[in-house]
């Protein structure tokens, strides 16, 4: 794959007179030397230029190659072959390059989310060659938290690679982190969203392999936004509430959540500090509430529960919290009597 553009994106006669896949793989370089422009620049594209940029992208890479027998496995071949051989030394320049691929266009036919899907396990079997992929994926999805696509992407992913490949994919999977640390940990943040979540409507556990997939991952990162940490949390007191099995998995996922709130402390600052709405933490003491009252619950597993939401919030009580810390308090005086619980609201309530 030629790794500069013949001419600029605008010039989309040049890009007809091009065979599928080549007219793709020309149009994501020209995509990318936009990119490389407006990063230069410090500038993102404007809406009008943005459109248009997307416009072409739909009509060249995801349009393109109408009635070729697969097509779909031809144009996921040409976007990893892209990502691989075109790194930038600049983050900046792969992350807009990725957004503006994956950015679906007001009015369009083509399922982005499908061919993502699709590269993004190309990236999971093969992640040591895949680590711009896997690094502006990452950002993408930390960029989109708010939406629903980062999700609807895991689960494809989930249900379609991580619960399907065989042993030998599966072992290259834990092997992610190393190459692709914010990818891992906004998936981690996402699929925790999918599972053991009644909140969102999601009130099942997640399989056994997802588990053991993510306290692997967990276990391995060397740090971990405090963001994707409270879905764990909520898996971890569940377990101890609802008696899921493997008991160990749980427990392992636990102590990983501790050790990493420990890195997150020791890290230097050398970025703006994390800051925590009051509601994020308040949602997670009410899940904590409701659990504490199913039937399945025993008095030991009550009190494991409240001993893990309790380690956690004293393992996140130097990070700045935005809103009335009093809601937090409210929240834990409904939940049943707990040592650790009570010492944090004593510390919280001099603050307060």
């Amino acid at each position: 794959m030629p790794t500069k553009p013949t001419l600029p994106l605008e010039h989309k006669s040049s890009l007809r007179k091009l065979p599928f896949p080549q007219s793709a793989a020309e149009t994501l370089l020209r995509v990318r030397e936009s990119s490389t422009k407006h990063a230069k620049n410090g500038k993102r594209p404007n809406p009008k230029e943005m459109e248009a940029i997307v416009d072409v992208i739909d009509e060249f890479v995801f349009g393109g190659g109408g009635g070729l027998k697969n097509k779909d496995l031809i144009l996921v071949s040409t976007l990893f072959d892209f990502f691989r051989l075109n790194e930038d030394d600049e983050d900046d320049v792969d992350d807009l390059t990725f957004e503006l691929i994956f950015t679906e266009p007001q009015k369009s036919s083509n399922n982005r989310l499908d061919i993502l899907a699709k590269l993004m396990s190309l990236a999971f079997w093969m992640p040591s060659a895949s680590t711009a992929l896997l690094r502006s994926a990452g950002s993408w999805m930390k960029r989109r938290r708010s939406d629903l696509t980062p999700r609807r992407l895991a689960i494809v992913l989930i249900e379609k690679h991580v619960l399907l490949c065989d042993a030998e994919s599966f072992d290259a999977l834990k092997t992610l982190p190393s190459f692709g640390p914010l990818f891992a940990s906004e998936f981690v943040n996402v699929a925790s969203e999918n599972f053991l979540n009644p909140q969102d409507g999601s009130e099942k556990p997640p399989p056994k392999r997802l588990l053991r997939l993510i306290v692997c991952w967990s276990e391995s990162l060397s740090s971990l936004e405090i963001a994707p940490i409270f879905g764990l949390v909520r898996w971890t007191t569940s377990a101890t509430l609802l008696n899921l099995e493997p008991a160990e998995d749980y427990s392992r996922l636990h102590l990983a959540i501790l050790e990493r709130l420990c890195a997150h402390k020791r890290q230097p600052a050398e970025k703006a500090p994390e800051v925590l709405p009051v509601k994020r933490i308040t949602c997670l003491i009410q899940h904590v509430v409701a659990a504490t009252k199913a039937e399945s619950s025993s008095e030991s597993g009550r009190q494991e529960a409240l001993d893990r939401l309790g380690q956690f919030l004293h393992g996140i009580s130097s990070v700045s919290v935005s809103g009335k810390t009093t809601e937090i308090i409210d929240a834990l005086e409904r939940l049943p009597a707990n040592r650790l619980i009570g010492l944090y609201v004593m510390n919280l309530a001099k603050i307060a």
